[in-house]
């Protein structure tokens, strides 16, 4: 019975989920070679709630975090 409704508690989550997508808001930080320069301006960003999401080929990091 209690696996019951463990399972029917996760298939509600789950479609909870679904109905409402998470949504995030994103930032580019531009960086020189290596982005040595910028690493206390990511590390604040982090802080801010902000992760790294990738360092692209032109040297810009795109930043996302939820809303």
């Amino acid at each position: 019975m209690l696996v019951g409704a463990f399972i029917a508690g996760q298939h509600y989550s789950r479609t909870a989920a679904a109905q409402s997508p998470q949504k995030w808001e994103y930032q580019i930080v531009g960086c020189g070679v290596g982005c040595s320069g910028q690493v206390a301006q990511i590390n604040k960003l982090g802080a801010e709630g902000w992760e790294v999401v990738t360092l692209n080929a032109s040297n810009r990091v795109l930043l996302k975090r939820a809303k």
